[in-house]
């Protein structure tokens, strides 16, 4: 057999995958993406289009930047009072639960949710940022730990809940990294009432589809070089297949 160092690291990286399961619940990472993939995931629909090898590694090396900058905040008294990574959340009236990336205190005793994101540096300079469905993303992070809390180091011994902040966390921040030359850009997110509004509005639309059966239409075409396009995230989905061969009605 032929060996190879990006043969080992591919196998390595698969078989140690943990994808999320089904669990009919709704996750912000992926409520404001594309609809009719948040329906798909939420029923358990077998993925059709399997991610390369390069995205799989590009994945990897994104969580261990976060994992990098994520202990380095946890070790910095100078700007932050405390912090805690992987705040899991579950506003179980609406189904909704996740994983917060990181949430800090202050020293002037308030809290801020912040959300790391990879990308590469032509996003920098082409790229629309921050993406409205990372606003939204962490919009979701807000309402959860203002009205119901989160708990800390779930499964361990150190486990322990954070009481709901209330008012006392009002804002959140998306940082963006980049993977090319680490450039790093960071934009505030504020808690609004339109914001927890959109967020019930979107879940009561998807909860509409998934006791309906139905699907939501697929996301817009795009015009790419005078060509109308399949939108660009449609690339990225692991049920592109499906959705334009399969189902081809909405």
């Amino acid at each position: 057999m032929t060996f190879t160092v990006a043969q080992a690291l591919n196998e390595y990286i698969r078989a140690t995958a943990k994808p999320r399961q089904p669990d009919g619940m709704w996750h912000p990472s992926g409520l404001y993406g594309c609809d009719r993939k948040t329906i798909y995931e939420v029923r358990g629909t077998t993925p059709t289009d399997d991610r390369d090898d390069r995205s799989y590694r590009i994945l990897e090396v994104g969580q261990i930047m976060h994992d990098f900058i994520q202990g380095a905040l946890k070790h910095s008294n100078t700007y932050v009072a405390q912090a805690w990574d992987e705040v899991k959340v579950n506003a179980a009236d609406i189904k909704l639960v996740g994983s917060v990336d990181m949430l800090v205190q202050h020293h002037d005793r308030s809290y801020e949710v912040l959300e790391f994101k990879t990308i590469n540096s032509y996003a920098f300079k082409y790229k629309e940022l921050p993406k409205e469905e990372h606003v939204g993303q962490v919009r979701a992070y807000l309402h959860a730990l203002r009205y119901y809390g989160g708990i800390v180091n779930e499964g361990t011994p150190q486990e322990h809940a954070i009481e709901p902040l209330g008012s006392d966390l009002t804002k959140a921040r998306i940082i963006y990294v980049s993977k090319d030359d680490m450039m790093m850009e960071e934009y505030p997110v504020e808690w609004t009432a339109e914001g927890d509004a959109d967020l019930i509005s979107r879940i009561n639309r998807l909860e509409s589809h998934q006791s309906s059966g139905t699907l939501p239409e697929r996301l817009k075409p795009e015009v790419k070089k005078g060509k109308l396009q399949r939108n660009w995230l449609c690339g990225y989905c692991q049920f592109q297949t499906k959705c334009w061969d399969e189902d081809k009605e909405a």
